[in-house]
């Protein structure tokens, strides 16, 4: 079996915007902490905890992609 580039491209962009929402996330629930909407802030929280283990899987998704690919058969596109 041999994972196809698209599908690493897509775990790789996933890999690097995931931690980008998560700084977003982060300043928009310290807003949400100094305005004290506090049911917004823990709804803020737990998207986070979500984004975080998202990211968490698609870094082990990402590493196994990766190294099925290593182990499979060579492309034949390479440049010899």
């Amino acid at each position: 079996m041999v994972i196809s580039r698209p599908i690493i491209a897509i775990l790789v962009v996933t890999a690097l915007v995931l931690p980008l929402a998560q700084a977003v996330l982060f300043l928009v629930g310290l807003l949400l902490r100094a305005m004290n909407d506090l049911p917004g802030y823990g709804i803020v929280e737990w998207i986070i905890l979500i984004t975080l283990v998202v990211w968490v899987f698609d870094l082990v998704l990402l590493v196994v992609a990766l190294g099925i690919r290593a182990l499979g058969p060579p492309d034949s596109t390479s440049d010899r």
